[in-house]
């Protein structure tokens, strides 16, 4: 139960964000029209900065969260490395960020979005889950940058979140909304 609490709390981190420090704020308003993680990582340096609404399926782990697009695997590629087609989950109060955010995350939203999840999840198997989040999108400009060499000869790139594994990440301004997927078997299987 524990990782359901961490995908779903900050709609997926929020009981370790609460622990971090982030404090209630009110949200502000949201775009209707919520992107994809497709629509972000196809065009990442047009929306690098700003301030988007997110819905696609979530994931999370002990080592953090992420929204995942599963339609569009390979989408990002910098210098020859095929990134994972996710976006890794964050808070203004945690370090790693390249922009300074001008807001703090809505806690009470995560614990809505927790509640709202744990009752889908009775009806609907977690894969047909649909997280919407709302925060200040970022990605590296210059991956060139991020590029590290290791003593053992080898190389990689550094990009967000857990091991520097994900090309962006998402600010988290407040978890608006979880659902199901309608094109999602939505049937629980055992």
């Amino acid at each position: 139960m524990i990782w359901m609490r961490q995908l779903l709390g900050i709609g997926l981190i929020g009981v370790g964000l609460i622990a971090a420090g982030d404090q209630p704020s009110a949200p502000k308003g949201s775009p209707v029209n919520p992107l994809t993680v497709c629509e972000l990582l196809k065009e990442p340096l047009k929306w690098d900065g700003q301030i988007v609404t997110v819905r696609d399926h979530g994931r999370g782990s002990e080592e953090g969260a992420a929204l995942i697009g599963v339609e569009c695997p390979g989408i990002f590629v910098t210098d020859g490395h095929v990134w994972s087609s996710a976006i890794f989950l964050s808070t203004p109060s945690l370090p790693g960020h390249l922009h300074s955010p001008d807001f703090t995350y809505d806690v009470e939203s995560g614990r809505r979005m927790l509640a709202k999840g744990t009752e889908l999840m009775k009806k609907a198997p977690l894969r047909c889950l649909l997280s919407t989040y709302t925060g200040l999108f970022e990605t590296r400009r210059d991956w060139a940058s991020a590029k590290v060499a290791y003593p053992n000869g080898t190389s990689g790139v550094i990009g967000f979140g857990h091991l520097g594994a994900y090309p962006a990440q998402l600010l988290l301004r407040s978890a608006d909304d979880i659902g199901v997927d309608p094109h999602c078997r939505s049937r629980k299987t055992r």
